[in-house]
């Protein structure tokens, strides 16, 4: 990571955010959690990764 990445997050950090990186898991869970979504379902989150539905596009 770049010196000004770390700059960034270090200010968004400063300002109460959180910065992560998705990870594969955090990916795999998030595209069935909106395939779901499509035919009207709902995931369970008991065991899903963190997070994924606030990063949904909705």
């Amino acid at each position: 990571m770049d010196a000004e990445t770390l700059r960034m997050i270090t200010e968004l950090e400063k300002r109460g955010y959180k910065v992560i990186k998705i990870s594969k898991a955090m990916e795999k869970d998030m595209e069935e959690c909106e395939e779901m979504d499509l035919e009207g379902k709902s995931k369970e989150c008991l065991g899903c990764s963190c997070s994924i539905c606030l990063m949904q596009i909705y």
